[in-house]
């Protein structure tokens, strides 16, 4: 969502236009498009990957997961924003970054 913009229903696609609908989601397109433009300018292999959002080990205590497993082991409610049907996708950190490694080494450009 963050690059792609608001999502009505399901999700975006890679193909999908870039349309963020804030400026931290802008400043994430934008750094795209610089990428591209070294790419394009200059010949620079790049590959770009959007990951969702990730969890793991040591993360900050006010995001989502480590957040809710906290209050659920303390038998506090878990309150949810909104109307409760906004979409997150995670990913844990480590296959994250396993991903990444196959991404760099073995990526077509």
């Amino acid at each position: 969502d963050e690059v792609y913009g608001g999502v009505s229903a399901g999700f975006s696609g890679e193909d999908a236009p870039l349309a963020p609908a804030n400026p931290y989601s802008a400043t994430k397109a934008a750094a795209e498009h610089i990428v591209m433009a070294y790419h394009r300018s200059y010949g620079v292999p790049v590959i770009i990957t959007r990951t969702c959002n990730m969890y793991g080990r040591h993360q900050y205590p006010e995001k989502v997961i480590p957040r809710f497993i906290l209050l659920a082991s303390e038998n506090r409610p878990c309150s949810i924003h909104g109307e409760g049907d906004a979409i997150r996708s995670f990913v844990y950190v480590e296959d994250a970054a396993e991903a990444f490694d196959v991404v760099m080494h073995r990526g077509v450009v």
